[in-house]
């Protein structure tokens, strides 16, 4: 089923999120396997499956309070209907690759300036397309550059890590095929960037689902480091998740489990290392607000239950396990979803930030 209901939560200073409230504002038709971002105080909401795939753009402003405004129709759809795209946000564009447009995969990348007044500028289409089709990947973008991370190709799920440069004007560069796969195939999983490294959570391949957690980070040319199978793995395998890095903690809400759509809620802390002082004796090190940031290869990413769970969406009625190859399946591995200071807020079909998840089966 679809659903338009939004949800919104704070964040507390602690890293544990507060209650949870249904927003008055409503998507304006109910979605499944849409994708957002929130930027400058806005958040948008594209594409995705009402009965029919899509081309549709939503935006509403976040009020200083966390409730979200008044949802528009924007004027300038995505140039195709699309559902289980990847989505990111960078510098006042808004990027869309990929996914799934009722028949085909894509490879497709569009991209459109996001104005100050919250509307969506025309719609691109780049030149350069990411190398293979690929729907229910990831993406993320740090430093300029951009990342398309795993993906179902039609015919099976892949490892393969492209990224592109962002060049000033807003158009997507030449796509390179990193030398560092994923050490697993992965679909419909989750990732943030945090502190210069990035966070591939759960998804599943041709066998299962997983709950796995992979770090690696991005070097200053671009590339892709070593991916290190971090040792705290998620709590539970998690199929099209979705996933928040903000203030030192990440947060990884609802998916499907293999038997059922969860509302579980789990947050982790980014830790930091000692410094090692060196030779100085009895040095002392000065302690910094908010550096509490991940490192690859960090060993205490605790992953515990919230005690406000997202809301229950309630029992799922004859849930359909997603079977891969053959999955068309939303997802949110957008690490720009942060709305605001004091709320994340929630667009759930089963559960999801700012995104519809829930698998409609074709």
């Amino acid at each position: 089923n679809t659903t338009s209901t939004v949800y919104s939560a704070p964040l507390n200073p602690d890293g544990s999120i507060g209650t949870w409230t249904t927003e008055s504002n409503a998507l304006p038709q109910p979605r499944v396997n849409s994708n957002s971002v929130a930027y400058n105080g806005y958040v948008y909401v594209m594409g995705g499956y009402d009965g029919s795939f899509v081309d549709t753009v939503y935006s509403a402003p976040l009020n200083p309070d966390g409730s979200v405004g008044s949802w528009t129709t924007e004027l300038n759809a995505l140039p195709v209907t699309l559902s289980n795209p990847a989505t990111v946000v960078y510098n006042g564009y808004v990027y869309v690759m990929g996914g799934f447009d009722g028949t085909n995969r894509c490879s497709a990348v569009y991209s459109a300036p996001l104005n100050p007044d919250g509307s969506v500028g025309a719609w691109t289409t780049e030149l350069n397309p990411l190398p293979q089709v690929r729907s229910d990947l990831n993406s993320v973008v740090y430093n300029g550059q951009l990342y398309a991370i795993g993906g179902f190709d039609g015919t099976d799920v892949v490892s393969t890590v492209y990224s592109a440069p962002l060049k000033p004007d807003g158009s997507v560069g030449t796509w390179s095929t990193d030398a560092n796969d994923l050490p697993h195939k992965s679909a419909g999983a989750t990732s943030v960037v945090y502190n210069g490294h990035v966070y591939f959570m759960g998804g599943a391949d041709n066998f299962g689902f997983l709950s796995t957690v992979y770090s690696a980070p991005l070097k200053p040319d671009g590339s892709v480091g070593t991916w290190t199978t971090e040792s705290s793995a998620l709590p539970q395998a998690l199929f099209i998740p979705a996933s928040v890095a903000y203030n030192g903690y990440v947060y990884v809400i609802g998916g499907y489990n293999g038997s059922t759509f969860v509302d579980t809620v789990y947050s982790a802390r980014f830790l930091t290392p000692e410094p090692d002082p060196g030779p100085s004796p009895n040095p002392v090190m000065p302690v910094l607000p908010n550096t509490d940031v991940g490192l690859n290869g960090d060993t205490n990413r605790f992953l515990t239950p919230e005690t406000d769970s997202a809301p229950d969406p309630g029992p799922s009625p004859n849930p359909v396990m997603p079977v891969l190859p053959n999955t068309d399946v939303g997802l949110n591995g957008d690490t720009n979803n942060i709305v605001g200071v004091v709320a994340l807020i929630a667009i759930v079909v089963s559960v999801s930030v700012l995104a519809v998840t829930k698998k409609k089966r074709k």
